[in-house]
């Protein structure tokens, strides 16, 4: 039986059931509602990043300072979308160092959305998909309260596209692919008109 949210039939997961995502190495692609040109664009193969986009890079940056034990190996904001090589490393308490960061979605410095009842559900939901899910959701709540607190209109593409790196060769050709994404944009599959 298809579990319901809010009336509404749930698309079941596409993580790798065996997995747990509590530790490991992994690629994550995060995209824009309809893949919309939020972060800036890019000019003569160089990533020019608009307010939004600069506040997204940072947020990311401070990934690996708010959750211990998580190592950020690359990352490229795009126009319209972002990729993480990011390890979560074993023990991960889960514990956040969020007063360091006004990143952090627990942050005092950022107001709660209207829609709170909303963002909570689904921190529930992102803490039980294990630590990864968690993370993303965590710098997904930021991008968007700040885009709300500027007035900035902003949507994130729901869910996020992971891959396990189970191995060095994986490893190397990933962190290649993100460090020349934005030279390769002509030919990115994620690549729409803004």
């Amino acid at each position: 039986m298809i579990d319901k949210y809010k009336g509404t039939y749930r698309i079941p997961s596409a993580r790798f059931a065996p997995h747990n995502y509590n530790e490991g190495t992994f690629f994550v692609t995060i995209c824009t509602h309809e893949r919309k040109h939020y972060f800036g664009y890019i000019i003569d193969e160089k990533m020019c990043l608009s307010k939004l986009g600069v506040y997204t890079e940072y947020c990311i940056s401070q990934i690996p300072i708010i959750n211990k034990h998580v190592i950020l190996h690359s990352y490229v904001v795009m126009p319209n979308h972002i990729h993480l090589v990011i390890s979560i490393q074993f023990p991960f308490s889960g514990e956040t160092d969020s007063e360091k960061c006004e990143c952090s979605p627990m942050s005092p410095s950022v107001e709660e959305t209207p829609r709170c009842d909303v963002s909570t559900q689904m921190k529930r939901i992102a803490e039980s998909c294990g630590n990864l899910s968690y993370i993303i959701s965590q710098m997904k709540t930021a991008v968007t309260k700040y885009a709300n607190k500027q007035h900035i209109p902003f949507r994130w593409q729901t869910r996020f596209h992971d891959h396990i790196i189970r191995d060095t060769g994986a490893f190397e050709t990933i962190m290649n692919y993100v460090l020349t994404n934005v030279e390769n944009w002509h030919k990115d599959c994620f690549r729409s008109a803004p």
